[in-house]
């Protein structure tokens, strides 16, 4: 039969050091309790505004483990429920391609410390838009978001795959922001029509890219896309532009161009700062129109030339910086023109220092009647060929014949129409059709 045992007895059983123990655990359950009562739910994406990556959907970030599928999840949340995404600081493995698929999307991080890092080299990391190559889809005639505050990194530099770092499919009046690229093909590319698009304050590292930002044909990129404080690299090119396109603008920054590979294919004679009626996947040819370059320091190129051009082009060039400034590897010259056509080019305020492997700053070939370039207030101060030279035209020191230019040098202001240039001398004016070599006074009477 069973004793029962009273509350005397089994706490003098207890003792002093168990009757301690016990009530200490009570107090220990009873704090716990009031502090889960207590303290407020964690935000959610909803109550906070946003979808926080690693709070709502667990991605890492760690740079080890693959984070592709939470991310997913995290783009397609953004991208449908048209809140923002925050991908704090951080190394962001994947092993596909990320998609924002949608019309609306909005994403930010944490500068160059949220880095973006796929394994693999042969496909594009971000893709904001349509995840298909079509035009079915896109934001309309809407502005469609924006993307800041991050950087993209690929395995190896300058992959030869066409793959690129960030690529808007068919977003309208879309705003990239604050970020950097390097290691792959292509830094920047824009297919399906994203007119009215714009860049600010981006880099693309001139070691890791072949081609720094790709303008493609007619409306696969679009027009009205502009470029506002963008420091631009690639081996090929800094910024390449189709034919049959136009409507781009570069307002500030930096371009230039890096080492070339070993085994690279691609002339010294075709490449460019600035390259303008070649398709970069195709080779295809075409005309260009409406492109504006202003307030750009073009430095550190090599090998080929500042633009280059191989079809007819309408370019407005205004207060550039042109130097180049490397001890080995000198550019081929300024400006490179091949079935120029009509094309309409303006020169302001362009000075070009430096030392050139060619010997003219400007070479034109193929122009109709129609052709037209100026140039006003440029100068030079170049070694080409191994002779220092120094000017205040470069359609003079190059012998283009179709050109205007308003210039000053030697103390004297002077003016070219086609190959007749004229200068004021002593209250009189002079004529000189040899390109300055001697004068002759013009009878005014």
């Amino acid at each position: 039969m069973a004793k029962w045992i009273t509350r005397k007895d089994f706490m003098k059983m207890l003792g002093a050091a168990g009757i301690g123990y016990f009530v200490g655990n009570m107090v220990d359950d009873l704090a716990e309790k009031a502090n889960e009562t207590s303290q407020p739910a964690k935000p959610d994406k909803d109550s906070r505004g946003f979808i926080h990556a690693k709070e709502d959907f667990g991605v890492s970030g760690n740079g080890l483990f693959d984070d592709t599928a939470k991310l997913q999840a995290a783009f397609n949340e953004a991208a449908q429920s048209g809140l923002m995404l925050y991908v704090p600081k951080g190394t962001y493995k994947h092993t596909s391609p990320l998609f924002a698929d949608g019309n609306d999307f909005r994403m930010f991080g944490d500068g160059t410390q949220t880095v973006f890092k796929p394994t693999y080299s042969n496909a594009d990391a971000i893709v904001i838009g349509n995840r298909s190559n079509t035009s079915m889809r896109g934001s309309g005639s809407k502005p469609s978001g924006w993307a800041k505050d991050f950087a993209v990194i690929g395995p190896a530099p300058k992959p030869n795959t066409k793959s690129t770092g960030i690529k808007l499919n068919g977003m309208r009046q879309f705003r990239v922001e604050n970020t950097y690229v390097s290691n792959f093909d292509i830094g920047y590319d824009l297919i399906n029509n994203c007119f009215g698009s714009s860049f600010h304050n981006i880099r693309a590292l001139w070691a890791g890219l072949n081609v720094g930002v790709n303008l493609r044909t007619g409306l696969q990129s679009g027009n009205d896309i502009q470029f506002y404080n963008a420091w631009l690299g690639g081996e090929i090119a800094a910024v390449h532009i189709s034919g049959d396109g136009g409507g781009y603008q570069f307002w500030g920054g930096q371009f230039g161009n890096a080492e070339k590979a070993a085994n690279s294919k691609v002339p010294d004679d075709q490449r460019g700062v600035v390259i303008l009626g070649k398709d970069y996947h195709t080779n295809k040819l075409g005309g260009v129109a409406n492109v504006t370059v202003e307030g750009v320091d073009i430095e550190n190129f090599k090998y080929g030339w500042a633009f280059r051009a191989f079809y007819e082009v309408d370019l407005s060039l205004r207060g550039l910086g042109v130097y180049a400034n490397d001890t080995k590897n000198f550019p081929r010259g300024f400006l490179k023109m091949d079935n120029a056509g009509a094309s309409n080019i303006s020169m302001l305020r362009v000075p070009v220092k430096g030392k050139y492997a060619g010997s003219r700053l400007i070479e034109v070939n193929g122009q109709q009647s129609g052709f037209c370039i100026n140039e006003i207030e440029c100068k030079y101060a170049v070694t080409l060929g191994g002779k220092m030279q120094n000017g205040g035209s470069m359609l003079v020191q190059s012998r283009i014949q179709q050109g205007q230019a308003m210039y000053r040098d030697d103390g004297t202001s002077k003016l070219l129409l086609d190959n007749v240039m004229l200068r004021p001398r002593g209250g009189r004016l002079e004529l000189s059709a040899d390109w300055g070599k001697t004068w002759k006074e013009i009878a005014t009477k």
